[in-house]
């Protein structure tokens, strides 16, 4: 994927459903083929997974307008996505990092910013945690 040093060419739209967004610094986002990093920063190879994880799912559904329709539109739709690429990303950094303390360190700040004010606290904490590192139902 490419990596774009500008905002995505939806966010207007971002930031009325999240205006948490407006002047945080790294929050990136996929756009088709391109990950917008507005800030610049080097972005983690886990994160950048993160990233892929949802680009692949807007091309499976007929591309990324579409995609974010439904993810500004449906808060379930939005949850379960960024669920998805959560799931990728903590994979990905349990990959590179073999020390337990540290993966379980990773986990807990990835349930927090799933958890957090990023995402209008879609979900619980302790639900997000259970869910990333568990694999479990969606439904559970």
């Amino acid at each position: 994927m490419r990596i774009i040093h500008a905002y995505p060419p939806n966010l207007g739209a971002i930031l009325r459903h999240f205006p948490s967004v407006k002047g945080r610094p790294g929050v990136i986002f996929a756009w088709g083929d391109r990950i917008y990093n507005p800030g610049g920063q080097t972005l983690p190879f886990q994160i950048v997974a993160h990233e892929v994880e949802h680009a692949m799912r807007q091309n499976a559904m007929g591309g990324p307008e579409k995609w974010w329709d439904r993810y500004l539109n449906e808060p379930e739709f939005m949850w379960t996505q960024e669920l998805f690429a959560h799931r990728v990303e903590y994979r990905e950094f349990k990959k590179i990092e073999t020390s337990p303390q540290r993966q379980l360190l990773y986990l807990d700040n990835i349930a927090k910013r799933f958890s957090g004010l990023l995402y209008n606290h879609c979900i619980s904490y302790a639900r997000a945690r259970a869910l990333i590192e568990n694999f479990e139902s969606i439904e559970a």
